[in-house]
């Protein structure tokens, strides 16, 4: 067993799987079938379905969406949207408000994608369902692991007794994507667990995963990495003995695509390697780029990202998104071990073809960037390749560090106002980090030399606070300025996820919702008292006497929203978004008083003691450090 992991270019080819023909039962005969299922697990809000009008479909999505589904030949697909998204089949008709940020339902996807198989598996030999197929019944059903041992029972006894149909085999093919891929880790470790009593037997029939599929896996289950005291956000159904990938008995073929430049505090990444070594079947390829660089999800005009020609032009399609090249990757590997998904020329006729799109200058920008990272033959640690890219990113940060050079940058000026503000404001806030952080040294020695002074007078001071990201300050100092390659690479292609997760702010188009929601509901109970008020004034100059009065007066109502709510509320009305800023954030204005104006009391906008210095974190079963 080896601990290197590869380059894109570097790492060896699938193990070529012969697909399977389409199971064919004849009238009159004894019929015979191999059952495969393909299982999709989708990223945190991520949702294919409400994506699609953005363009932003993650590459598990995409996949999807390549794979076929019929059922009469033996083949299923499933998708399941991320968690932080809607789900009415398992009881969540909203958003669970923990979904996004704690990984909350992803444990009744897990069971719902049990049930599935289980569900289709049943029927196919009896024509019942273990549980029927409205939302109220399956609701109840994926609750909790209950009835686990009922359908494994009932399983069990239609697999043995069955002779026609008579199943020889059942096969899964199983991908997510962040914290779908944690999903699909924990769903593999549960289908074990729960059905099969006997290794590589489903309730006694032999079971093949023939393919496990992730993108950049992040559990953060519970409470995440990011927040303090003796968590790693591996809890419930995240938990690390959930997250180990099976050995090659139990699973043929894993491969694991890790993003190289995400380093949110919130966003660890927990790899294939368990800890210091791959299992053989064990396949972990680092491409460069932020999360949803590497699984997708990323809009066509985020962060006015895309390609630049000289002449000017910009290209933003499917085809101009560095998570293309890693998504068309995977789809090869796949293909080569034999998943039941469309070919090429099927996906063509399908009206597929621009979702697997690669414009050749992406191509060729992503082959001279991987060239600069002098990585060698491509045989590598994570942590080595993560660190060699990182160099890259902070080399090219430093270059347009300066406010006006920033602003002047083509994808800075042509991206939205959100995205503008937020890019800005993020550098903005590095530079005064890394301020602080040259600082440092002289107020240290200040100190130590009891030198401070405070209101005019010497005594001792308290130790200066040590600045964000100081631990890292000679990477920084020694960080080089790129090549063209390198720079044009970073600026066309590579998105910047610190700037973008901003977690006073919205995060989708249904947060926006909530907000306009919240403020029409207090802009329309304010109305309604007001108009209460004014029948009562009415009421009382209509009937008032000399010796009569009705009663007294109240004072007219105050109106609940400040004028710069009122003013958000109004570009709602129009169609618009307001422009949220770190002086003025979405939580200060959003009609609710909760944790999200503690977050920015606390820290701002942005992940708070954190920096773009930062290394990702990373597990192997257990926390690795670089």
């Amino acid at each position: 067993m080896s601990k290197l992991a590869y380059t894109p270019a570097a790492a060896p080819a699938a193990v070529d799987t012969p697909p399977q023909p389409p199971n064919l039962c004849e009238s009159g005969r004894t019929c015979r079938l191999t059952l495969s299922f393909s299982i999709f697990f989708d990223g945190t809000r991520n949702h294919l379905a409400e994506d699609a009008s953005s363009g932003s479909q993650s590459n598990v999505a995409k996949l999807y969406k390549a794979t076929f589904d019929k059922p009469e030949d033996g083949q299923y697909a499933f998708y399941l949207q991320g968690v932080g998204t809607p789900f009415p089949e398992i009881g969540e008709n909203t958003p669970h408000p923990d979904g996004a940020a704690k990984g909350a339902m992803g444990a009744e996807r897990i069971r719902y994608a049990l049930l599935f198989a289980a569900n289709r598996i049943y029927w196919k030999l009896t024509r019942q369902l273990l549980v029927a197929d409205s939302s109220e019944s399956i609701k109840n059903a994926v609750k909790n692991d209950d009835l686990f041992e009922r359908w494994k029972r009932q399983l069990t006894h239609a697999l043995s007794s069955s002779r026609n149909p008579k199943i020889d085999s059942i096969v899964f093919d199983v991908f997510g994507f962040s914290r779908g891929a944690a999903e699909a880790r924990s769903f593999l470790n549960q289908l074990r667990r729960h059905f099969c009593d006997v290794r590589g037997f489903y309730c006694g029939v032999p079971m093949r995963v023939r393919f496990l599929g992730l993108f950049d896996t992040v559990v953060s289950v519970g409470y995440a990495d990011s927040v303090p005291g003796p968590v790693t956000g591996h809890q419930g159904w995240g938990d690390e003995s959930l997250m180990t990938i099976p050995d090659p008995g139990e699973v043929e073929q894993c491969v694991h695509l890790v993003a190289a430049h995400e380093a949110r505090h919130s966003f660890p990444a927990d790899l294939a390697r368990r800890p210091h070594a791959y299992q053989r079947n064990c396949l972990e390829v680092v491409y460069p780029g932020m999360h949803s660089d590497v699984g997708g999800g990323y809009g066509l005009y985020s962060q006015g990202k895309g390609t630049y020609f000289s002449n000017g032009r910009v290209a933003n399609t499917q085809a101009d998104k560095l998570s293309q090249i890693p998504l068309n990757d995977m789809y090869e590997r796949a293909v080569a071990a034999g998943v039941p998904l469309r070919s090429r020329e099927e996906i063509d006729r399908a009206g597929l073809k621009d979702d697997f799109a690669i414009r050749p200058e992406l191509q060729s920008a992503f082959d001279a960037y991987m060239a600069a990272t002098d990585l060698g033959t491509g045989k590598a640690s994570v942590e080595e390749q993560l660190l060699a890219h990182r160099r890259l990113y902070l080399g090219w940060r430093k270059q347009i560090l300066d406010s006006e050079i920033f602003a002047g940058q083509p994808f800075v000026r042509r991206s939205g106002g959100q995205d503008r503000n937020d890019m800005i404001e993020a550098n903005e806030e590095f530079g005064r980090q890394l301020r602080e952080i040259e600082a440092f040294p002289a107020k240290q020695r200040a100190w130590l030399n009891g030198s401070a002074r405070l209101d005019g007078r010497s005594r001792q001071a308290s130790a200066p606070r040590v600045p964000i990201g100081y631990e890292f300050h000679e990477d920084w100092h020694q960080a080089a300025v790129p090549r063209r390659s390198v720079a044009s690479f970073f600026a066309q292609y590579v998105h910047d996820s610190r700037a973008h997760l901003l977690l006073t702010d919205p995060q989708s188009e249904r947060d926006h919702e909530a907000i306009r929601d919240r403020l029409e509901k207090e802009d329309a109970d304010y109305r309604a008292a007001l108009k209460r008020h004014r029948d009562a004034v009415a009421s009382e100059r209509a009937y008032r006497s000399g010796h009569h009065r009705v009663g007294v007066i109240t004072r007219p109502p105050s109106d609940p929203l400040s004028v710069r709510q009122r003013s958000i509320l109004e570009l709602y009305r129009q169609g618009r978004k307001p422009l949220y800023t770190d002086r003025a954030p979405s939580s200060s204005t959003d009609g609710v008083t909760d944790l999200l104006d503690l977050v920015n009391q606390m820290g701002g906008r942005r992940e708070p003691d954190w920096s773009y210095l930062h290394k990702r974190q990373i597990f192997a079963v257990n926390r690795m450090t670089y």
